[in-house]
This record gives C-alpha cells, structure tokens and sequence, in this order.
C-alpha cells in the first residue's frame, strides 16, 4: 500500500499549558424590596415557621389574599360541599373569596368551604 502524504505535516499543534483562572464570589447583595416590606408580608414571615396545613380556612385565605405583589400567586386547589376549585385566591370580602381560575373568576361562599390546599405555581 502507498503513502497517502509524500511529505510530514509541516506544522504540530501544541497545547500551552494555561492556569485556571481564580473565580470571585459575590461578597455583597444590595436588595430593595427591603424597604418595602409591608405588614403584610412580615406576618408571612411569622407563619413561615409553621405548615400551611396546620393553618384554619380564614387563616389559609388571609395568607393567600396577603402575598404580597412581587410573588406569584399561588394555585390553590378549594373543596365545596357541592364542586371543587382550582385557581389562585385574588380577594376576600366579608362572607365570600374571589378565585381567579381559566375560566373566568367565581365568588366561593367563606361558610361552604371544607378544605383548602396548594397545588403550585
């Protein structure tokens, strides 16, 4: 068999030996939702220590309605005697919640309800 190439390559690739560059860390963090933290979510803060689970229906409904605006609302999944929800809590009056969901939004009766859980984001 025959030599492919007459001549041997003209030029070799060498690989230089290189240091890895040293990575910084963040060392400071300035945030401005600080200062506007309002009495709402500082509540929050204080349930955070416990479950959502352990929560009542009213206290699970005014921690819902009280997000503030910078989070997501959260999908909560809400049972009646007669049909179940699902949607994100916007508002409560007195004696009813408003649920926002995709079909439009329902007024759900405070007094029917029999359970509320998160379901996501």
């Amino acid at each position: 068999m025959e030599k492919m190439y007459e001549n041997e390559p003209l030029l070799y690739v060498a690989q230089p030996e290189l240091e890895r560059p040293a990575c910084q860390m963040q060392e400071e963090f300035i945030s401005f939702f600080d200062e506007e933290m309002s009495e709402a979510q500082k509540n929050i803060e204080k349930r955070e220590n416990g479950s959502f689970k352990q929560l009542s229906i009213d206290e699970k409904i005014d921690y819902l309605v009280q997000l503030p605006q910078q989070f997501i609302q959260m999908k909560c999944k809400i049972e009646t005697k007669e049909k179940t929800f699902r949607g994100s809590v916007m508002k409560r009056t007195k004696n009813e919640v408003e649920l926002k969901h995709s079909g439009g939004k329902t007024m759900i009766p405070i007094a029917e309800i029999i359970s509320i859980e998160l379901i996501g984001l």
